[in-house]
């Protein structure tokens, strides 16, 4: 499945170094409630914390910041018919030109910008746009939006519940009509004016049934789902059309040119104390049954990587979940790091900054890992066998196989080692599967760990290379095979 995906949607393959920009700025002050822009952070400090933040992402060679969510101190980033006003996309193509230019001075390299985007499920529209089961003009239901309908004052849920959890009556923007279609006009025109290069979707992937017969892109209920797939299909096309990079929610809308989808994870799970939280993304990225193998090639994946505060948590929960302040978990976040870039899928990195400035360390370890990003982009990105699951008993590690039909990448293959345990592993027996780079018994290949000395080792009769391993207490390595 894997392979197919590769072929089928190539776009999945592009591997940038992303980042999602929390908020620093402005809750209570003027701004708020300024229809012009949205809500919060829009105040000289959120936008100078931006700034900042497109600074370091220049200096350290990130490629990409997405503005994010209206999720605990963010921006309401959202672009539509309500957000559209010329001082909204001013602030925003100011902020645009700025990382172009690789931040204050010029002096680091060019970063593209992006926002997210809410585009269908729980979306902001009056009832006649939201997409009506065939049970809506049944008493008791009112069609309306997902807080409340501001005639009837009830929530448009089945049973006016204040919460839906998917399926038939939760609501959801119907893309198969009129409004979607200025909506779309407006999220272009948002694109174009500011000069954004990324979206980050969020609800495409709803696909109700709508039985609203005057919407004018569907005939009732029966051709609704497959008409709001194409609309969105063709939005996400007209994004491609203007060099745009999509992540975003699960939906089948990688052959309109999506790249990345989340990995399989629950949001609550970034409230967990940190060590928790960091191996258990780990195990779903490695080896999780439900998420791994079934779901196709791992480069189409995307987790994120929490800096600061994820979720609004109990008074004292969140210090325990937080890599912030980053100076007290430098350990921590070469794990988070690690485990992102290591196996090939992207880290949506999160918070107002990626390193601290006082702490030259952070600087380092951040650079650290992004240069091995940039370095082995190609060989980490093919896909990767499981070499031990993470148990949190022993070690685990990945190793990723250039395929032979791939000549053109100069490393053969790449293992990563994780010790989550408090004392070192000495002389640990590892078996590396050159079957899948097409060595051939007998052959000689070379072998480092990190960007040490090189060293030659003949491929077995069962096509393996054997190494023995010192893996440091609580600690991160890998091999390069060339």
């Amino acid at each position: 499945m894997s392979e197919s995906m590769r072929v089928l949607a190539p776009q999945i393959e592009e591997f940038p170094i992303e980042l999602t920009a929390m908020c620093i700025g402005g809750v209570g002050d003027e701004w708020v409630g300024d229809p012009r822009y949205g809500l919060w952070c829009y105040d000289e400090r959120g936008t100078q914390g931006l700034r900042d933040m497109i600074d370091q992402a220049a200096a350290v060679g990130a490629e990409l910041i997405v503005v994010g969510q209206n999720m605990n101190h963010t921006w309401r980033s959202e672009v539509g018919i309500e957000f559209q006003s010329k001082a909204n996309m001013s602030w925003f193509k100011e902020l645009v030109t700025h990382a172009a230019q690789g931040g204050t001075g010029g002096a680091g390299g060019r970063v593209e910008m992006g926002v997210y985007q809410l585009v269908k499920n729980a979306r902001s529209a009056t009832a006649s746009n939201q997409a009506a089961p065939a049970n809506a003009g049944l008493p008791g239901y009112t069609s309306g939006y997902d807080d409340m309908d501001p005639v009837t004052m009830q929530t448009c849920h089945k049973n006016h519940e204040a919460t839906c959890r998917g399926g038939s009556g939760c609501c959801s923007l119907c893309s198969a009509n009129a409004y979607f279609d200025a909506m779309r006009a407006s999220m272009l025109e948002f694109w174009d004016t500011t000069g954004m290069t990324v979206i980050d979707q969020d609800g495409a992937e709803i696909g109700e049934s709508c039985a609203n017969v005057s919407h004018v892109h569907h005939h009732g209920l029966n051709d609704s789902i497959v008409m709001q797939w194409r609309a969105m299909e063709d939005t996400f096309r007209e994004y491609m059309r203007r060099g745009g990079y999509i992540r975003g929610m699960p939906g089948n809308f990688y052959e309109g040119g999506q790249s990345k989808a989340p990995g399989g994870y629950d949001e609550e799970t970034y409230s967990l104390p940190r060590w928790q939280w960091i191996h258990r993304t780990r195990q779903r990225m490695i080896a999780d049954f439900q998420f791994r193998d079934r779901v196709g090639a791992q480069v189409s994946r995307y987790y994120p990587l929490p800096v600061t505060q994820y979720h609004p948590t109990a008074a004292g929960y969140a210090s325990a979940a937080t890599i912030e302040p980053i100076a007290d978990h430098l350990l921590e976040y070469e794990w988070a790091l690690s485990q992102t870039f290591g196996t090939g899928i992207t880290a949506s990195v999160r918070g107002y900054r990626i390193f601290d400035p006082a702490v030259n360390e952070s600087r380092a370890l951040v650079q650290k890992w992004f240069d091995f990003a940039r370095r082995y982009r190609r060989v980490i990105t093919s896909d990767f066998i499981t070499l031990q699951w993470s148990n949190l008993t022993s070690w685990d590690g990945v190793f990723h196989a250039a395929l032979p039909k791939h000549r053109e990448i100069s490393e053969r293959g790449l293992a990563v080692f994780w010790n989550p345990l408090n004392h070192t592993l000495a002389d640990v027996p590892i078996s590396l599967p050159m079957y899948y780079t097409g060595a051939r018994v007998g052959d000689t290949v070379s072998w480092r760990e990190q960007e040490g000395a090189a060293h030659p080792v003949v491929v077995t009769d069962k096509k393996t290379i054997e190494l023995s391993l010192t893996l440091r207490a609580l600690g991160v390595t890998y091999v390069v095979v060339e």
